[in-house]
C-alpha cells in the first residue's frame, strides 16, 4: 500500500514530536553540614528532586571522603519505608536499603526523602559525603539511574587566610648634592677581656615511658560511668580514648545494674576496642570481674522465675547465641532464661552478622522481631 504525501507529512511531524520530548531524571543531592567543633552532630538529608514512575526501593551507600574529620553514627529511613536494612554504625561509610510494598512514592512524586543521616565531628577541617547507588528501581522494576549531589562537611572553624595584596613598585630617583666632610678622629685601644665558661650537659640514662595506647567501650545501658585505675572518665560511650600503656583496671557502673570491672595490659600504640559491654539488671551486688576483653555473664535462673525468647530470621538457619553463649538455630524459642538484658547475636555463613539487646521478662516469653541478615559484601 503506498502512503498518500498528507500521510507521509502527519507521520513526520509525529516522529518529530516523540524525539523532541525530554526525558526526565531523578537528581539526589546531600545537604550541606556545618558542625561547631570536633564531637558535635548533625543531620544529612538524602533527598530526590523527582521520581517520574514512581519508587519502589534502593540500595545506597553514603561515604565521608575523610573519615579522620567526621563520621556516621546513626541512620533514620523515611515513614514509608517498609523493609529496611543497614550496616553497622558508627563507621565512616554506610550501606542502607529499603522496600515499598506499597504505592507510599506515586509516579510525578516530587521532594523525597531517602534518608537522614546523624553526623559527628571528629577533628578541625573539611570534608564530603557522596553516594553510590548501588540499585533503585522504579514501580514496575524499571531501573533508575540518578544524578548525585554530594554535599559538604565543616568541623569547626578552618583557619582564615590572608589575601595577598600585590603593590606596584615605584622607583623615584633623586640627586643629592656632593658634599665633601673631612673629620680627624683620636685613635682609642680597647682590650676587652672575656672569661671562660664550661658547660657541662647531663643526659640522663633512664629511658622515658612508652608511648601511649587508645580504648573504645560501647555499654548498654548507655551513659554509664567509666571509671580508670579509680580515676573517673566520664561516661560511656567512650570513643579513641588515650591513656598510659600498661596494666589497668576499668570499672562500669550506672543505677539498678550489676557493677563490672575487668584488668587488662594496653601495649605502645594498642588501640583497644572491648565488646559491647551489657550490664544487668538488678539490685547493685558484688562488681563482675572479667578479664579484658572477652566478656561472658552468666546468669542462673530461679525456678518459677524465668522466661523465653523466641527469635526468628531472614534467611532461616542463623546460629542464636546470648551473652556469647550458642543456644539454638532460627527459628527457635529458648526457655529458662533469668530475667535481664542480653546481648542477642545472629551468625551465619556468608551473612553479616547482627547484634541486638533484648529483655527478659519472668512469666512471659519475648518475641524478637525478624531479623533480616545481609549478605557479607566479599573483601577483594
Amino acid at each position: 500500500m503506498r502512503l498518500k504525501p498528507l500521510s507521509i507529512l502527519v507521520l513526520l511531524v509525529l516522529v518529530t514530536a516523540s524525539l523532541a520530548i525530554p526525558s526526565m531524571a531523578t537528581t539526589i543531592t546531600v545537604s550541606p553540614l556545618t558542625l561547631d567543633d570536633a564531637g558535635s552532630t548533625g543531620t544529612i538529608t538524602l533527598i530526590a528532586d523527582s521520581f517520574p514512575n514512581g519508587l519502589r526501593g534502593y540500595n545506597l551507600t553514603a561515604i565521608i571522603a575523610d573519615s579522620t574529620k567526621a563520621e556516621i553514627i546513626d541512620l533514620t529511613f523515611p515513614i514509608w519505608a517498609a523493609i529496611k536494612d543497614n550496616t553497622t554504625l558508627p563507621a565512616g561509610s554506610v550501606t542502607f536499603k529499603t522496600f515499598d510494598t506499597g504505592t507510599h512514592v506515586p509516579a510525578g512524586s516530587t521532594n523525597v526523602l531517602l534518608a537522614t543521616l546523624t553526623v559527628r565531628g571528629l577533628s578541625t577541617g573539611t570534608t564530603s559525603m557522596n553516594l553510590a547507588v548501588n540499585s533503585m528501581s522504579a514501580i514496575g522494576g524499571t531501573s533508575i539511574t540518578p544524578t548525585i549531589v554530594p554535599g559538604t562537611i565543616i568541623v569547626g572553624t578552618p583557619p582564615i587566610t590572608s589575601p595577598t595584596t600585590t603593590i606596584p613598585t615605584t622607583t623615584v630617583t633623586t640627586t643629592i648634592p656632593t658634599t665633601t666632610v673631612t673629620t680627624t678622629v683620636p685613635t682609642t685601644t680597647v682590650t676587652t677581656t672575656v672569661p671562660t665558661t664550661t658547660v657541662t650537659t647531663v643526659v640522663p640514662t633512664t629511658q622515658p615511658a612508652g608511648d601511649p595506647g587508645y580504648i573504645t567501650v560501647f555499654t548498654f545501658p548507655l551513659h554509664s560511668q567509666i571509671s580508670l585505675d579509680g580515676q573517673s572518665l566520664g561516661s560511656a560511650p567512650l570513643m579513641d580514648y588515650q591513656i598510659p600503656s600498661g596494666v589497668h583496671t576499668i570499672s562500669i557502673s550506672v543505677a539498678g545494674y550489676t557493677g563490672y570491672s575487668a584488668t587488662f595490659n594496653l601495649l605502645p600504640g594498642e588501640h583497644l576496642r572491648f565488646p559491647l559491654i551489657i550490664l544487668q539488671r538488678g539490685i547493685p551486688g558484688p562488681t563482675q570481674t572479667t578479664p579484658a576483653p572477652t566478656v561472658t555473664t552468666t546468669q542462673t535462673p530461679i525456678p518459677g522465675q524465668t522466661g523465653a525468647l523466641s527469635v526468628k530470621s531472614f534467611p532461616r538457619g542463623a546460629s542464636i547465641y546470648l551473652n556469647g553463649q550458642f543456644k539454638a538455630v532460627t527459628p527457635a524459642v529458648i526457655e529458662g532464661l533469668a530475667p535481664g538484658d542480653y546481648e542477642l547475636k545472629l551468625i551465619k555463613t556468608g551473612y553479616q552478622t547482627k547484634v541486638r539487646t533484648v529483655t527478659i521478662i519472668a512469666g512471659q516469653t519475648t518475641s524478637a522481631p525478624i531479623i533480616i541478615l545481609v549478605r557479607s559484601i566479599p573483601t577483594r
